[in-house]
């Protein structure tokens, strides 16, 4: 079986929208594309099961593959605003795809000082590679909240935390 990667540029659309897609293969074969509606996607034997409907588009059909790489690690950096300073609440979020989870503390968003250890930064941890919220109050004092359940690398992850 050939392994076929990719994702959409967006995550909905409304009718008439265009959604790109992005497919990676080393193979260099040719695969079959549906755009399907899920009606299903219980997969538990003791329930419904999956069912999905053929979308008739003109995206259907057979395409060749080829390689795209995604360069790991890539970021984006935004300079600091004063519009994030005394922020009471806050919500961080993100889709990602952990390639190494239990290599070491990874920062997913952060708005973070490290000389005073202020700020929320949400994570990887180093401990056992699961999700955590930090938050520091200025003064030395870091308060982590954590999932306690490492990731599975290479699989993809919507996570978000929200303060209040």
């Amino acid at each position: 079986m050939m392994k076929i990667t990719g994702y959409a540029d967006k995550i909905s659309a409304a009718p008439g929208e265009t959604i790109r897609f992005m497919v990676n293969s080393e193979a260099g074969k040719r695969y079959r594309n549906d755009i399907v509606r899920v009606i299903c996607g219980d997969e538990n034997p003791d329930g419904p099961g999956y069912r999905e409907k053929v979308v008739n588009t003109a995206a259907n059909g057979t395409y060749k593959s080829r390689k795209q790489v995604i360069h790991a690690g890539s970021f984006v950096e935004i300079g600091a605003s004063d519009m994030l300073d005394g922020l009471k609440s806050f919500t961080m979020q993100a889709f990602i795809w952990p390639t190494t989870p239990e290599i070491g503390t990874q920062a997913i968003i952060s708005k973070w000082r490290d000389r005073d250890k202020a700020g929320a930064a949400l994570i990887i941890t180093k401990e056992n590679g699961s999700l955590a919220l930090c938050l520091g109050n200025g003064k030395g004092k870091i308060q982590t909240i954590n999932t306690g359940k490492p990731l599975i690398a290479k699989e993809w992850y919507f996570v978000a935390a929200s303060y209040d």
